[in-house]
């Protein structure tokens, strides 16, 4: 997925991650365990793929936003 090209590393490994589990729901705080990043690069790093259509962000409540695929998540990885 790194192939892709306009994303970093460790979106790449969030897109394959998703292509295995396709019903998951990830939080900035699980990416940011997940990699032991800064809760700020997560939430770029989510908010980039968002921006370029790979997922799309829900509310979970009033404080917590979740990441999910996007409807167009299957097309945009086979291009």
């Amino acid at each position: 997925f790194i192939m892709i090209g306009g994303i970093n590393e460790r979106q790449a490994q969030i897109i394959h991650y998703f292509q295995t589990n396709p019903d998951a729901v990830v939080t900035v705080k699980e990416m940011q365990d997940r990699f032991i990043i800064t809760q700020m690069t997560a939430r770029r790093d989510l908010t980039e793929l968002v921006e370029n259509g790979y997922l799309k962000e829900v509310a979970i409540n009033k404080v917590k936003r979740g990441y999910l695929r996007s409807e167009d998540f299957d097309d945009k990885v086979k291009n």
